[in-house]
């Protein structure tokens, strides 16, 4: 027994110093690892070409995930050392290279993202367009940019992209004006044809229709009466939305019914939470036929408050 300990005790010395070498050897080609992505976020300064942009995202997204993995690394190392009562390392030129790339990532991704969209906003159906989230979009767009100008400052090439792309936003923004009036969700054939009217000749939100022939038509001198037209369609919109909903809210509730003592005859059961949806809706309705804008569903919100009328 004494021989057989004595011999896995040298085995357990030999593996030992085994694995300590091999945990020595990895870190030492670890680090030379985070070196080269170092250098290749250095790269990364001299990349100033618009037109290579999602070349120069691919490279950013890889380099980012092995930054990520190395993270993993990191904690499987410090798992060993730990087992082998070594005081942890930290790599912070992992964190740095990492906080050295986010900036050019946004920046990539950003630059590709507006391009895409800017495509789909200029040239692709109307009803895909959206003013309040085109809105926030380029807002986010030139508040980023501007950021990321700064961030640059010292470094030609990148700034010289998000300049450029900072730019194209600004020109866009330009036709925020034209996509709030005339991409209005709340848009009708009734004010369709008080538009036509206006700039005199028909214009309906057509298959082949998008800003980029909207902008070509010139209309910017007639926002302002678009703006009128638009205000007053969101509201009426507003108003329709709010009918559809009352009438959504009616569709599942069940009326129950149970016998009346030895009669033979049936009697409602447990309407509180209907009378008090009615008696919201009943509000509601009142208050919405008072509007200077419900005249288009004038006929509807009357029907429909007589119906409520009769169920209460």
């Amino acid at each position: 027994m004494e021989s057989i300990f004595e011999e896995h005790k040298n085995t357990v010395k030999e593996k030992r110093t085994e694995f300590e070498s091999n945990l020595v050897y990895k870190r030492e080609r670890f680090i030379e690892e985070l070196e080269s992505y170092a250098k290749q976020v250095e790269e990364f300064a001299t990349n100033g070409d618009l037109n290579e942009v999602n070349r120069y995202l691919k490279k950013a997204q890889m380099l980012d995930s092995k930054l990520e993995a190395a993270a993993d690394k990191i904690e499987a190392f410090n798992a060993e050392e730990e087992a082998f009562k070594w005081d942890s390392t930290t790599y912070p030129l992992r964190q740095q290279t990492l906080n050295t790339l986010r900036p050019y990532l946004k920046l990539y991704e950003l630059t590709v993202e507006f391009t895409t969209k800017h495509k789909e906003w200029m040239q692709g159906p109307m009803e895909k367009v959206e003013p309040d989230q085109v809105d926030i979009d380029i807002g986010n767009y030139w508040r980023t940019l501007y950021k990321l100008e700064k961030t640059f400052e010292n470094n030609p090439s990148p700034k010289k992209i998000a300049s450029k792309v900072k730019t194209k936003v600004e020109e866009f923004k330009e036709h925020m004006p034209l996509i709030a009036t005339l991409f209005n969700p709340g848009l009708r054939d009734r004010h369709w044809d008080q538009i036509s009217e206006i700039i005199g000749y028909q214009i309906r939100p057509e298959e082949g229709l998008n800003l980029e022939k909207i902008v070509e038509m010139n209309l910017e001198a007639y926002i302002p009466k678009f703006e009128t037209i638009s205000e007053s369609a969101s509201k009426e919109f507003s108003l329709e939305k709010a009918m559809e909903k009352m009438r959504g809210e009616w569709d599942p509730l069940l009326f129950t019914v149970i016998p009346y003592r030895e009669t033979g005859t049936h009697i409602l059961s447990a309407v509180d939470d209907i009378q008090l949806l009615l008696d919201d809706h009943l509000v509601k309705t009142q208050t919405m036929r008072g509007s200077p804008f419900i005249k288009p569903f004038e006929n509807e919100i009357k029907e429909w408050e007589e119906t409520l009328i009769l169920i209460q």
